[in-house]
């Protein structure tokens, strides 16, 4: 929710971080050179049959065909591209430099804005990707330039 607010408000011990989104099994399965499908089969049971598999998929793609739909009808009547939200999913954030486990990435609010998410303040003391100790903790840093070459 927090792209959809006019202001958007960090406080001093909160953070904001990404680490996916509906569209990001697109990405991962663009990245990979496999179809859709082939994607969402890694998320399947390990024990099961391949027609409960089949239709573990098949459930999936209509499943994720109504929600990813919803999700980028909510990107386009924001105004946003939804790029923050998917650029480092995979293994693509476990390979980045100072990675420790983190449970996503995050970005500056200079990059926030960069990205489409403007009126963003933090009341914490100096800068919020720099100072904020929940930030250095559980996210990576990442700059809207390399968000968006990764999709690229």
């Amino acid at each position: 929710m927090f792209p959809a607010g006019r202001a958007r408000v960090i406080r001093a011990d909160a953070f904001v971080g990404w680490h996916g989104n509906e569209r990001q099994f697109e990405v991962l399965a663009a990245r990979k050179g496999v179809s859709l499908a082939d994607e969402l089969g890694g998320y399947a049971p390990k024990d099961v049959a391949p027609e409960e598999r089949a239709a573990f998929v098949q459930e999936f793609l209509r499943s994720i065909a109504v929600t990813r739909k919803d999700e980028a009808d909510f990107y386009t009547q924001l105004g946003l591209n939804d790029a923050f939200a998917v650029c480092a999913v995979g293994d693509v954030l476990e390979k980045r430099p100072g990675y420790a486990g983190q449970m996503g990435w995050g970005f500056s609010l200079a990059d926030m804005a960069r990205l489409g998410l403007a009126q963003t303040v933090y009341l914490g003391e100096g800068r919020y990707e720099k100072d904020s100790s929940r930030f250095r903790q559980h996210l990576v840093p990442l700059s809207a330039d390399e968000c968006l070459s990764l999709l690229n």
